[in-house]
């Protein structure tokens, strides 16, 4: 099979290198944007450990908790938190190249002391 021909039968791919979804932020509202870092449950902690959210971040320098999806952001990387007009919130994590990858994100309030 030709390779255009295979290219038109499997649909639009969409290459990990050419991701940037910057232009989705447009009319939305940004919550915070910076650095972010990965909070871990404390083992023996006064927290319980079993209810704490799956990839739970917060913003550096900002009181801005949030969660998504595993495998966003390693232990610490940067981005954009946003809500558009329906209040779904939106994590924009910055990609090597300066691009952005949007991904559905959850509002936490942050835990006391982190």
């Amino acid at each position: 099979m030709p390779l255009a021909v295979l290219a038109a039968s499997i649909g639009p791919v969409r290459s990990a290198m050419a991701l940037d979804d910057i232009a989705n932020l447009k009319g939305m509202g940004v919550v915070a944007a910076g650095q972010v870092k990965r909070l871990d449950c404390p083992v023996g902690s006064r927290f319980d450990c079993n209810s704490w959210p799956t990839n739970f971040l917060k913003f550096e320098y900002e009181n801005v908790c949030f969660a998504t999806d595993p495998g966003v952001c390693g232990a610490y990387c940067k981005g954009i938190l946003a809500t558009d007009k329906g209040k779904s919130v939106y994590f924009f994590e910055s990609q090597p190249g300066g691009d952005l990858a949007q991904r559905r994100a959850r509002g936490y309030e942050c835990p006391p002391g982190f």
